[in-house]
């Protein structure tokens, strides 16, 4: 199947690929049914907990490497939407509500046709790095963050 092309130019020429120097938080994650391997580092205002850097590195496929650099350019292009993210991210593992999750996720990337993307087994692997920097972020403040109910990203998979 052939992969969108917005998708394939961030896999050929990703976004800030790589660490970030002096992140405040780091999470990495492993597909053991694909094989791939996700980290994203991040550095967060103290103050208000925008992004103010974000980086991600790894081995994977073409579809969750370029899932991952669309989402490090979209949260330092719009500092303030790592709580947008925290919020759509929520309830991503729970499968009544997965493929609706999913495909709403992928359309805030600009990925708007979830049937033209590969149904590859790490799809998500990027968006649950950024949710258990989320869950970081959470844990340092909780005050600082909105609660949605259910089960908290650190206990999702």
């Amino acid at each position: 199947m052939e992969i969108p092309t917005l998708l394939r130019q961030h896999f050929e020429d990703p976004y800030h690929r790589g660490t970030c120097e002096h992140p405040t938080h780091s999470a990495e994650k492993h597909c053991p049914e694909s094989g791939c391997v996700i980290s994203m580092d991040v550095l967060l205002d103290a103050a208000t907990n925008a992004c103010q850097e974000a980086w991600f590195d790894g081995q994977g496929c073409e579809v969750c490497e370029g899932i991952a650099s669309m989402l490090v350019e979209d949260l330092e292009r719009r500092p303030e939407a790592l709580a947008e993210w925290a919020a759509a991210i929520e309830g991503l593992n729970d499968p009544p509500r997965s493929v609706s999750r999913r495909a709403s996720l992928l359309r805030r990337l600009g990925l708007s046709d979830l049937d033209g993307l590969p149904q590859v087994p790490c799809i998500d692997l990027p968006f649950l790095v950024l949710g258990a920097i989320v869950q970081q972020a959470a844990d340092d403040d909780p005050l600082a963050w909105p609660h949605f109910g259910g089960p908290s990203l650190g206990e999702e998979v």
